[in-house]
């Protein structure tokens, strides 16, 4: 195993050195940071499936891993070289998993396991009260084989396909977190598309609330997942090699527990009422709860930029976004994650801002319109702008010509929505044309959906959140 990964090495190197510029005594700076770097504390126990070749698969992926963290210009060198250049970049996690791990929060130890010529190496496992999360890298020759099988039929993804074209299995990599009920993982994924030697993934499995506490209650010792291989196809799921019950050791007392303050505190922002309710802190991530009444017939489709200011101006940034209910009376409940957490910084600060650049307010009158394809190109007024419908193709293809002053997620067409296909910004113009492709059959008529299409409002107030008083 370590040969096959050596030699993949060895070849990557020889192909890319007189491409790169190698700084200066990069042998012996490698090395000293090798020698400098934190020893972990607790060896890694796994109680099936691990290879002899084990321990020294981890020394190579831990050269690596200390040389990103502790040595940038080493970054700088590897990202040149693809198969390594994509391992750098995955070590080092996201902007709060990054930042935990600084300011000294113990993640749970990496490794690697091999079956059916296909290895999965786990980094970046992070646990706290909030999430659980982990980097992925999946590689070896069957992979390979399948990316340039996947590939050499076919250059796009699920979604962006017609509805005439053959759709090729597509590969795709399953983590399951067995030990919680409440939801399985988000997963999102890297492809290498030119050289075809990885998968890399993220996974993160968001807890509710009191989800750990109630598995910490079991006094557990191991972690147990378990990840997959599969072929996708419009018809069919194949699993082509899966590691069941993979237990992981760790130590539950390194778990830190957040802090949450109840802020209740309140906005008024266009057409409606902004409502912050509490304030989670962990220590890869803040959550902040809230709650938007409008009023009338306007709704909440969206804020740009969102973040949250300390009292010495420190932004830290919006990471996702967790809608929870919308009822019936208007009242829209969201979770926002910031990014990196003041979880380590909390004694430091003396005051806490929300702030946000627009609102983006959608009228739910005027969301429903009916086009004739006949009568393409066709404009739509929707909130005092002019939305046009430029073309469209028989393939599918719906081309809009959208102003600046609209914020489009989607647009449902005939009940389907999806993604954009293409974006073209033009310079000194207050517009944008975005193609969004549907697999609906579009004929005479276009029943058009804008519920995720919302006027940019300016909002130039910052919501103060109080952290005097942590709830209990």
């Amino acid at each position: 195993m370590v040969k096959d990964f050596e030699d993949v090495i060895k070849k990557q190197i020889k192909e890319e050195q007189d491409k790169v510029s190698v700084p200066e005594n990069l042998d012996k700076k490698i090395i000293d940071t090798v020698e400098s770097t934190y020893k972990r504390k607790r060896p890694l126990k796994l109680k099936k499936l691990m290879t002899k070749s084990l321990t020294a698969a981890l020394f190579i992926i831990f050269i690596f891993a200390g040389s990103v963290n502790i040595f940038p210009g080493f970054y700088a060198y590897a990202s040149e070289i693809p198969i390594i250049g994509a391992a750098a970049d995955w070590f080092k996690g996201d902007r709060g998993t990054e930042h935990a791990q600084e300011m000294g929060y113990d993640e749970i130890d990496g490794f690697t396991i091999e079956q059916d010529d296909i290895k999965f190496t786990f980094e970046n496992i992070m646990i706290d009260e909030g999430r659980m999360t982990l980097s992925l890298l999946v590689s070896g020759d069957k992979i390979t084989e399948l990316l340039e099988e996947q590939y050499s039929n076919d250059t796009t993804l699920p979604g962006e396909r017609t509805e005439d074209e053959d759709r090729s299995p597509h590969i795709v990599v399953a983590v399951d977190f067995l030990d919680f009920e409440h939801g399985g993982p988000r997963i999102s994924y890297d492809y290498d598309t030119e050289s075809h030697q990885y998968i890399k993934a993220r996974a993160e499995k968001n807890f509710s609330q009191g989800e750990l506490q109630e598995f910490l209650e079991e006094d557990p010792s191991e972690l147990n997942l378990s990840v997959s291989v599969e072929r996708h196809s419009d018809d069919q799921e194949e699993v082509l090699t899966e590691i069941e019950n993979l237990d992981i050791d760790f130590e539950p007392e390194d778990i830190m527990h957040s802090e949450t303050y109840s802020i209740d505190n309140k906005a008024e922002i266009p057409h409606g009422e902004f409502h912050i309710k509490d304030l989670t802190v962990n220590p890869t991530r803040m959550k902040i709860d809230t709650e938007t009444n409008m009023s009338d017939s306007y709704s909440i489709v969206g804020y740009d930029n969102m973040y949250l200011m300390d009292n010495e101006g420190n932004r830290y940034v919006q990471e996702g976004t967790l809608l929870s209910t919308a009822s019936a009376d208007k009242r829209h409940k969201k979770t926002f994650y910031f990014v990196p957490s003041l979880y380590f910084e909390l004694e430091d600060i003396d005051e806490l801002y929300l702030g946000f650049d627009y609102v983006q307010v959608g009228d739910d009158t005027e969301k429903h319109h009916t086009v004739r394809t006949e009568e393409i190109p066709k404009s739509i007024e929707y909130m005092d702008e002019e939305l046009q419908i430029k073309d469209i193709t028989q393939n599918g293809e719906v081309t809009f010509k959208i102003p600046d002053t609209l914020a489009v997620s989607s647009i449902r067409v005939n009940g389907e929505r999806t993604g954009e296909t293409s974006t073209k910004h033009f310079q000194d113009k207050d517009y944008t044309i975005k193609t969004f492709h549907y697999d609906t059959n579009i004929e005479d008529e276009m029943d058009i959906n804008l519920s995720r299409v919302g006027l940019n409002l300016e909002f130039h107030d910052k919501i103060e959140l109080p952290l005097e008083y942590p709830s209990e």
